[in-house]
């Protein structure tokens, strides 16, 4: 509806010249004219980035399925006798997934929701305690997904090493994003306070109610009728006993050495031969890029890791890949059209020049960090 609509206004809402233009911005956000060729291929962003996601999910549904996740599940029952211990658990898992949100909300809740279902932890602080550590990890660790973009961003307001008439601070975008972390208090503070309230066991607000109807009634859901995880919640029976550790460790260890040695080698880090220090290695590469490749060969890897294993056959491979591609199918979409919607926000409808003239010499600067924040 925002898409057709901002179309519809940039065309004085003639019909035929506002699909055209919905056409077009999503073919440039898709990227799909980029893979006419290797080098324009590798220039990718935004292809990438849905191809990870994809590749990202079949993973995670091919170690569920393997009876890998139930691998951790028991090796960590074993150990976590508490609720408090389970939720520090839910915690740590997902601060070592820091290297991307979606990896650590999928992996995480995937894995824990079990061990936390035993302790009549409500669903809703399960999912509370994974993303309100998944997305601060991510702006906070500068080897995440996200940081390709957020110094790209820097890059468009203005911070540059060479003085030009759009520079405002001239600075190395990725340096000055890296002195930046200690400031980011919003992330910092959110992260602080998962730990003490899951330390003290506090609860507040709603997550309180969910906690009490729990711990009275059995029931996980707060009354509401109990949600299904498309692909099923259960791995393959026949799997689960013959599954190790080491079944769940190896594809994920894979994957974060395999995009972490993808980063360092096509930025020509010095330790794998090239010249670049850590953070001209950083700056150069193109960090999208890493994340698809790494994923594709993590993907690669466990599917014949687990055919060696005798855990997967052939045939199976293919209900893995339709599955996979299932349970991130609607993300990528949501992403494509939020993205079209915000380029044509800005290259077509032009609101923020328009709000910058509305605001000027009518408001002071110092109230800026606040309207992001509340509009935000």
């Amino acid at each position: 509806v925002g898409i057709v609509s901002a179309a519809l206004v940039v065309n004085a809402f003639s019909i035929g010249p506002a699909f055209s233009l919905i056409y077009k911005r999503l073919l440039e956000t898709a990227e799909i004219a980029k893979v006419t060729s290797w080098a324009s291929f590798m220039t990718c962003s935004n292809l990438f980035l849905f191809g990870f996601l994809i590749l990202l999910s079949i993973l995670i549904t091919t170690i569920h399925h393997s009876g890998a996740a139930w691998a951790y599940e028991k090796f960590v029952m074993k150990r976590v006798k508490t609720a408090r211990a389970a939720e520090s658990s839910s915690l740590l898992l997902s601060m070592l997934f820091f290297i991307d949100d979606y990896f650590s909300c999928l992996l995480t809740g995937a894995v824990m929701q079990p061990i936390t279902d035993r302790f009549k932890i409500p669903r809703a602080k399960l999912a509370m305690l994974v993303n309100t550590v998944a997305a601060p990890l991510v702006v906070l660790v500068p080897l995440s997904s996200w940081v390709a973009y957020i110094v790209g961003q820097l890059r468009n307001a203005g911070v540059a090493t060479v003085t030009r008439p759009t520079t405002v601070i001239l600075a190395e975008p990725l340096y000055f994003y890296i002195k930046a972390i200690p400031f980011m208090f919003y992330a910092i503070i959110v992260v602080v306070s998962a730990w003490y309230l899951v330390t003290r066991r506090l609860g507040y607000g709603l997550i309180a109610r969910q906690e009490l109807y729990a711990q009275k009634t059995g029931e996980l859901f707060g009354g509401k009728i109990p949600v299904v995880r498309r692909g099923g919640d259960k791995a393959l029976g026949k799997h689960e006993t013959s599954a190790s550790l080491l079944d769940f460790i190896l594809p994920i260890g894979f994957l974060m050495v395999t995009i972490l040695g993808w980063i360092l080698y096509s930025g020509q880090w010095w330790g794998l031969g090239g010249t670049n220090t850590l953070f001209q290695a950083l700056q150069k590469v193109n960090i999208f890029a890493a994340f698809f490749f790494g994923s594709a060969l993590s993907v690669v890897f466990s599917f014949i890791y687990f055919r060696l294993r005798y855990i997967f056959f052939v045939r199976d491979f293919f209900m893995l890949i339709k599955e996979g591609v299932m349970l991130m199918g609607g993300s990528v979409v949501m992403l494509l059209l939020i993205w079209t919607l915000s380029s044509m926000i800005v290259q077509d409808l032009g609101t923020g020049t328009y709000l910058a003239d509305v605001f000027i010499d009518r408001m002071s600067v110092v109230w800026l960090p606040l309207m992001f924040f509340l509009i935000a």
